[in-house]
C-alpha cells in the first residue's frame, strides 16, 4: 500500500488493468501493461471470503 502511495505522490505511472467477475466464480484481471510480476494472494485460513451482491 505504501508503495502505490508513494507512486501516486511522486506521479509514478500505476499499473493500468480491469477485472470482471466469471459465472463460475472465478475473477479475470486484464492488465494493459505489461506486469513484472502477478502475485495471487491466498488466505491464510480456509474460510471463503464474502461476495458483495
Amino acid at each position: 500500500m505504501l508503495a502505490y502511495y508513494q507512486a501516486l505522490l511522486s506521479g509514478i505511472p500505476r499499473p493500468r488493468f480491469t477485472w470482471d467477475f466469471l459465472s463460475n466464480g472465478d475473477i479475470r484481471v486484464k492488465s494493459k501493461d505489461k506486469p513484472t510480476a502477478v502475485k495471487p494472494w491466498r488466505s491464510p485460513t480456509s474460510r471463503s471470503l464474502p461476495v458483495a451482491a
